[in-house]
């Protein structure tokens, strides 16, 4: 699956919200179809970009929101650096590592959350003690 924001729908809506609402209803129509699980992937605004993401920050995330089953968030957390006198952020993510939590799990609950160490020249992920 690609991401949600860039698949052309087959009809014409009248805004981009129908758009995704109408690109989420048929993943469902073809999930429940072919009896598949359908992954889709979707990209934060960058608004929330330094803040801890939840499902509303998501693009487009009103369809998003409801239809989904399963939310698995992933995202790096940036630095802060002292700039006169104040914590501000520099826009570069930590080193290596990269958090995930389950904001949406319809069928069994919320998970905790998950911190994974990223090792860029296997493009592994291993999960991080805490």
């Amino acid at each position: 699956m690609d991401y949600v924001q860039i698949i052309e729908p087959d009809k014409k809506c009248v805004n981009r919200e129908r758009e995704i609402s109408y690109i989420i209803q048929e993943l469902a129509r073809l999930k429940q179809e072919y009896q598949v699980c359908i992954m889709a992937i979707s990209s934060f605004n960058r608004s929330e970009r330094h803040n801890i993401p939840t499902l509303s920050s998501l693009k487009d995330s009103g369809s998003l929101e409801y239809a989904i089953d399963y939310g698995l968030l992933l995202y790096w957390k940036y630095k802060a650096l002292p700039v006169d006198g104040k914590e501000k952020m520099d826009g570069k993510p930590e080193v290596n590592y990269i958090y995930s939590y389950m904001a949406k799990n319809r069928l069994y609950g919320l998970e905790d959350k998950c911190t994974l160490e990223f090792d860029k020249k296997s493009l592994k992920m291993k999960e991080v003690e805490q």
